[in-house]
């Protein structure tokens, strides 16, 4: 009888040969088991304006939007608006698997997947903006961070995955999903817990409906280190969704720092369909992580759910490290991070201070939309949540940040003129229109100017003169090779005209992030010379202020200062401004306005009882009586030219 065992060079020499003739990897994508890692793809370059634009000019994104197909081939050529050509090409991943390429720096990257048999994968994809699926588009993970991981439905036959780039380069896997659900924990927000403080806190983590049915209320179990179990509701899911969901953190006090571990469950009871169709399986899933436990007087990060969207969210705080001397209050500083920036990691960027704490949110994201939209709703929420939490003095509130929290600094100062003593921007860049590439369209006709005139709460200097209720330091390295020290120099020279209670130090031959001293702290961010200049400055408390010099574009965003608010404009989106002296002994509000159409003017710092006089731009309104609501707000609305 013979041995049919071949000799072992020989029988490496065949599996060498078999796996050289096998279909490629991408080939081979249509096997549920395996995962899908192409090598190949075509890319063609910009052929649009890869910008912060109100108006996108992409040809291919005109494409997608229409519902035409999106099926490129080498060599295909694609028009551009100004009538020039874009070519697709084939590029080859590099070792690591990454796709590079210059044209992928606002271009476009095209997979074709071939699958016999409609079926879900997991889509892991980063340095995208955003992908089409066969013409469907899904969420991008443009910086890169690796924990976005999508449901997507390859149908039978060939599929065509076109990715929207931004940065130049791309990576791309296809995973089967281990289960109809997952629990996804490459996304977590959670709390830190305090050593002998009892938890009763909030986390969240990414829910994922890896199947092409709708998920129902399901149930998920969440046990805190050796703490009880505990069950909540877990809310519907679309088909091919993913959802980030909120979970209860309560259990005994820690009693030492360390680590407490977190388990989680969910799920999804069977389902039994109509006549003829099979029961639906159950879905379930588990996930375990750990939540730090810190000693007092450490930093730490504190979740809440957000009053603007119900979400979990966090904020880090280096609490003060001794009371305040006599009794005070202690003073808070909003510290705003930069781009790429963890807020837990910005707040441990400093050393604790005795006269006050260090709050950092989070702008919503790491990256978030440069501390302006979401990202000032959240700075602004963390702000209320943190002085009522912190029992601070709100006379002693001050706002830095460094990098794109620098540009926030100037934006959240700007617009928010009475909530802050004094603001300290270090590397900071003063709008998209001097840092960010965005376009100004000269001499715009009637309709240009109404698509534009929503990036005008953007426009820092345009509302410039609210600084002038603000100390401001300026910091900023003269090497400086992200933020261009021009920009520091250029607000220098803005606010000279005007401003005289500005400082501006420049740090010889450093950089972006600099640390010069062997104390604690990073001296870009925990400057001792800034800290000082706050410890100069206070807030007039409302009782006290006598005038009101306040600009807005958007009294949706900012409408009120101090006792004087801008409630409604003539001429939306355009600057809005209110110059106002309140004379207290002859109980008058005098003053002009510009494209102002209702203004508020709160009366509590004058008794009642007595009539009012208003002299507004020009105009004068004798007698009038006291406001008899609790809130004692005078109204006066503008028609044509008169109040």
């Amino acid at each position: 009888m013979h041995s049919t065992r071949l000799p072992l060079k020989p029988l490496l020499a065949l599996l060498l040969l078999s796996a050289l003739t096998l279909p490629s990897m991408a080939q081979r994508s249509s096997l549920p088991t395996l995962e899908i890692v192409p090598t190949q793809c075509l890319i063609l370059d910009s052929v649009g304006r890869p910008r912060r634009e109100p108006l996108h000019l992409d040809t291919l994104e005109s494409e997608f939007v229409h519902g035409r197909p999106v099926e490129p081939k080498s060599g295909d050529r694609v028009r551009r608006a100004d009538g020039t050509e874009a070519v697709w090409t084939s590029l080859s991943a590099d070792k690591e698997g990454v796709f590079k390429s210059k044209a992928l720096e606002g271009g476009y990257a095209a997979f074709s997947i071939e699958s016999p048999k409609e079926q879900v994968v997991l889509l892991e994809a980063s340095g995208d903006l955003m992908c089409y699926v066969n013409g469907i588009p899904r969420a991008g993970d443009v910086y890169g961070f690796g924990y976005v991981h999508l449901p997507i439905l390859l149908r039978a036959g060939t599929n065509t995955l076109v990715f929207s780039c931004g940065r130049g380069e791309l990576r791309l896997k296809l995973v089967p999903p281990r289960s109809p659900v997952l629990l996804e924990t490459g996304d977590l927000t959670l709390p830190d817990l305090i050593v002998h403080e009892k938890p009763a806190t909030w986390g969240a983590l990414v829910l994922v409906n890896a199947s092409n049915r709708p998920l129902e209320t399901g149930r998920l179990t969440v046990r805190l280190g050796e703490g009880p179990s505990r069950t909540i509701k877990t809310p519907p899911l679309l088909p091919l969704a993913t959802r980030k969901i909120s979970f209860p953190l309560d259990g005994p006090a820690p009693s030492i720092p360390g680590e407490v571990q977190v388990e989680v469950r969910v799920n999804y009871p069977a389902i039994r369909k109509t006549a003829g169709e099979a029961a639906q399986a159950a879905k379930s899933d588990t996930a375990a992580f750990t939540v730090r436990v810190r000693a007092p007087g450490e930093t730490y990060k504190r979740t809440f759910l957000s009053e603007i969207d119900g979400s979990v969210q966090y904020y880090a705080v280096n609490p003060a490290h001794s009371p305040a001397s006599g009794g005070a209050a202690p003073a808070l500083f909003l510290s705003l991070h930069g781009a790429g920036v963890e807020a837990i990691g910005h707040a441990d960027a400093y050393e604790s201070k005795t006269w006050g704490h260090i709050v950092a949110p989070t702008n919503r994201r790491p990256y978030g939309f440069d501390w302006e939209d979401w990202g000032r709703l959240d700075a602004m929420e963390v702000l209320a949540l943190a002085q009522k939490r912190l029992h601070t003095d709100p006379q002693r509130t001050y706002l830095t940040g460094h990098s794109m929290g620098g540009h926030g600094t100037w934006n959240l100062g700007v617009t928010f003129p009475d909530r802050f003593a004094a603001l300290g921007s270090s590397a900071a860049w003063i709008s998209f229109w001097s840092y960010g590439g965005a376009t100004r369209i000269p001499n715009p006709n009637p309709m240009q100017q109404l698509v534009a005139r929503p990036m005008n709460p953007s426009d820092t200097l345009a509302l410039k003169q609210n600084y002038l209720q603000q100390g401001v330091y300026i910091l900023h390295g003269s090497a400086d090779k992200d933020v261009p020290v021009t920009e520091a120099r250029e607000m220098v020279r803005q606010l000279s005209v005007f401003h005289r209670d500005t400082t501006y130090y420049e740090q010889p031959g450093v950089g972006h992030w600099w640390d010069l001293s062997d104390e604690p702290g990073v001296d870009c961010v925990d400057w001792q010379p800034l800290f000082e200049f706050f410890g100069r400055h206070a807030l007039p408390a409302e009782t006290i202020a006598r005038e009101v010099d306040f600009t807005t574009v958007d009294p949706g965003i900012s409408a009120w200062c101090r006792w004087a608010g801008i409630i409604a404009q003539a001429h939306r989106l355009n600057a809005s401004a209110v110059r106002v002296r309140l004379d207290p002994g002859l109980r008058r509000f005098v003053g002009t306005t510009e494209n102002v159409a209702l203004l508020a003017l709160r009366c509590t710092n004058l008794p009642a009882a007595e009539p009012l006089s208003v002299e507004l731009d020009g105009q004068k309104l004798e007698n009038l009586p006291y406001p008899a609501a609790a809130d004692r707000i005078l109204w006066l609305a503008r028609k044509g030219r008169n109040w």
